[in-house]
């Protein structure tokens, strides 16, 4: 019946059967954790000063969460994912894409950004991609590459590639510092490009 106490001691468990409302802070003890289960979704404190989501997805905005971190905003122009530096030298802040488990094989895809729409008939598709392989893994001799895809009549196509030092303009194997497939048109029949070669073309 007592509705206020200056300090409660209580060494076991305890059953919740209502809201609990705190007016302070609940600080945890290092390696402990809140969830259901210290072996299912909990949120675990350790004793480096991480804190960490384990055995759960983390929605935002949203209770119905398909990934690891899902993000949702019914507002215009939202969501909005922030990353700043406030550091005063000329190192900027970064989006890190790693590919581990074991030593590196050639083809590894690093990373992905995919850029997914609905179409005329509600269904998802993605329009357009952004992605890197490591085309060469062996060491000192290490290659990669950068491919951004579009979609072209209802097929993912490669628009331009960064290849190994290489650029090209809808193919994914330039074979030269700039190879482009296919015809090449630039402005009106009254604006010219003029192009200064070095080396053999082809």
């Amino acid at each position: 019946g007592t509705t206020n106490l200056d300090a409660v001691d209580i060494d076991g468990a305890v059953n919740m059967a209502a809201d609990l409302t705190m007016g302070a802070n609940i600080l945890m003890a290092d390696d402990t954790s809140i969830g259901i289960a210290d072996d299912a979704e909990r949120i675990e404190f350790d004793g480096s000063g991480d804190i960490s989501f384990l055995g759960c997805n983390v929605g935002i905005g949203t209770a119905s969460v398909d990934e690891l971190l899902h993000i949702e905003s019914s507002t215009a122009d939202k969501p909005v994912l922030l990353i700043e530096n406030t550091h005063s030298g000329n190192s900027p802040a970064k989006i890190k894409f790693l590919k581990a488990g074991g030593t590196g094989a050639d083809n590894d895809q690093m990373g992905e950004i995919a850029f997914y729409g609905q179409n005329s008939t509600d269904q998802l598709e993605e329009y357009a991609r952004i992605s890197s392989i490591l085309t060469d893994v062996t060491n000192g001799n290490e290659d990669s590459n950068i491919t951004l895809q579009t979609m072209k009549a209802g097929s993912m196509t490669t628009t331009l590639s960064l290849v190994s030092g290489d650029v090209g303009i809808q193919t994914a194997s330039p074979t030269a510092p700039l190879t482009i497939e296919g015809d090449a048109t630039y402005g009106d029949s009254s604006t010219f490009m003029q192009l200064d070669i070095q080396g053999a073309t082809s």
